[in-house]
């Protein structure tokens, strides 16, 4: 008798992934997918994206409320030089009294930006506006609603972090802001609180003394603005530049220039930053008759752009 035959089992191992193995390598992918994103990104920040400062970049910044419900008794100020490698970061009474030419009167320091922008004034001279009232050319002026900026405890590290994310209105590219912060990050500097203006002003190290001992200025007025040459004048001595010459000059000019020595990377420092003091962009001019002409590096000629600007 045969035994019933057994039936033969077949048993098939499946081929195809399972599940998790597929969540697996799709985490992978992308994983991969992310680093290449990063890499290429990275070049783009560093080869391609435009940037407002490069390396040999002297800025001195002020930092101001937006609007006059920004809670705040201070605006900031901070000077940095890549050069240099230096920082420093202070903050003013907002509520000094200032007063602003072209017949506004007298404000508290913190008002100047809101009211200069009830009048839609144009950036330049917003930033030749506080480049006189503070005695030292401004090179830019940020703005932020946010008033944490301004407590007494907030670093020049979170005002870093804060321009990274967008929270300041700045002229600066994403590329500056992630080099702003990366060199913000890597300084140790104390906010120094000061209790007046005159104070500050007092105690302002200079950013550009020992710089310039070898371009110096010539101021001509052509405008019938009594004092004006002596007005632009301290400002620009009290930064550190010398002027040698102030003088007057008939007939008046329409709109100022500055003219400097050819090749000379002092004078195109200076004319950088003198050019901030003036409420129009200029053209900063080379002429290399300039020493005989002038008898100095720096020819400033004040026209009546800046006299109507500064009149009262």
């Amino acid at each position: 008798m045969r035994s019933p035959r057994r039936s033969k089992l077949s048993v098939h191992t499946s081929t195809q992934p399972s599940f998790l193995t597929k969540i697996g390598k799709f985490l992978i992918g992308l994983l991969a997918l992310g680093l290449v994103v990063a890499a290429v990104l990275t070049l783009w920040i560093v080869f391609f994206l435009p940037a407002r400062w490069n390396e040999n970049s002297t800025k001195n910044i002020v930092i101001v409320p937006s609007n006059i419900d920004v809670n705040t008794n201070v605006i900031l100020f901070t000077s940095i030089s890549y050069t240099n490698d230096s920082l420093s970061y202070s903050s003013l009474p907002a509520n000094d009294t200032v007063r602003l030419a072209g017949g506004y009167g007298e404000y508290p320091l913190k008002s100047v930006f809101p009211l200069l922008g009830l009048d839609q004034k144009p950036d330049q001279t917003v930033i030749a506006t506080y480049s006189h009232l503070l005695g030292i050319p401004i090179d830019e002026v940020w703005v932020t609603s946010e008033d944490t900026i301004f407590q007494e405890k907030s670093t020049v590290q979170d005002l870093a972090y804060q321009v990274l994310l967008g929270k300041l209105e700045t002229p600066l590219s994403l590329k500056d802001r992630l080099k702003f912060y990366r060199f913000v990050s890597g300084k140790q500097s104390v906010r120094v609180n000061f209790s007046t203006l005159a104070e500050w002003q007092a105690k302002q190290a200079s950013r550009f003394i020992g710089l310039l001992k070898d371009c110096r200025a010539s101021l001509v007025n052509t405008t019938a603005v009594a004092g004006l040459g002596r007005r632009v004048s301290k400002v620009m001595e009290q930064s550190g530049m010398t002027v040698v010459r102030l003088t007057d000059a008939a007939p008046t000019v329409e709109k100022s220039t500055i003219t400097i020595l050819p090749n000379s990377e002092t004078c195109m420092f200076l004319a950088t930053h003198v050019k901030q003091l003036f409420p129009e962009s200029l053209e900063i001019k080379e002429d290399p008759e300039i020493l005989t002409r002038a008898r100095s590096e720096a020819e400033i000629i004040l026209g009546q752009d800046i006299g109507n600007f500064l009149s009262d």
